[in-house]
């Protein structure tokens, strides 16, 4: 009865032990694992941190770099210092001024391409000119049936905007063909 107590107690020390020793190499890796993890967080802290950080720098510099054109500046201006019921004032200043760019802009072309080249951007002119002619017919209609502060400057904001497209698309050409 000694022996087989003997063998029972062998065993079960063996049993406990290797439990035992599983439960500790089992705790020391946890242990491990939560300071590794511990490690990893404070590492996305700080990268997450400089990626803010850079977000705002990359924020701060686009607002810096952001090109406004004289003309919408000075749209801008108007509106800030005009009573809202005469918005339409300078939206209507505003497409003339984008008229006096297009010329120039046809003017500066003008100077630089051959007597072919120009044919062609002055063909495409007279076409684009019927064409915004025909939307300011539609825009005034609307202008007219639906009367108002607002509806009068949105309606000619519209034709700026069109006119403003056109001289910026000009002045695109002008600067590939200078850049030649």
């Amino acid at each position: 009865m000694k022996k087989t107590f003997l063998i029972i107690f062998i065993l079960f020390s063996i049993i406990c032990s290797y439990y035992f020793g599983y439960y500790v190499a089992a705790y020391n890796l946890n242990i491990k694992m939560t300071k590794e993890n511990n490690i990893l967080n404070e590492k996305i802290i700080t990268l997450n941190d400089k990626n803010l950080k850079l977000k705002e720098i990359i924020k701060k510099n686009n607002k810096e770099e952001e090109y406004k054109h004289p003309i919408d500046i000075k749209l801008e201006n108007c509106i800030n210092s005009t009573h809202p019921y005469l918005y339409s004032n300078c939206a209507v200043e505003n497409a003339k001024d984008w008229d006096i760019e297009i010329n120039k802009q046809l003017k500066q072309i003008k100077n630089i391409v051959n007597k072919d080249d120009y044919n062609i951007i002055d063909i495409a002119q007279t076409d684009w000119k019927k064409s915004v002619d025909s939307d300011e017919k539609v825009i005034h209609k609307f202008v007219s049936s639906h009367q108002g502060a607002i509806n009068e400057t949105l309606a000619y904001s519209y034709i700026a905007d069109i006119k403003k497209q056109r001289a910026l698309l000009l002045n695109n050409i002008y600067n590939i063909h200078t850049e030649e």
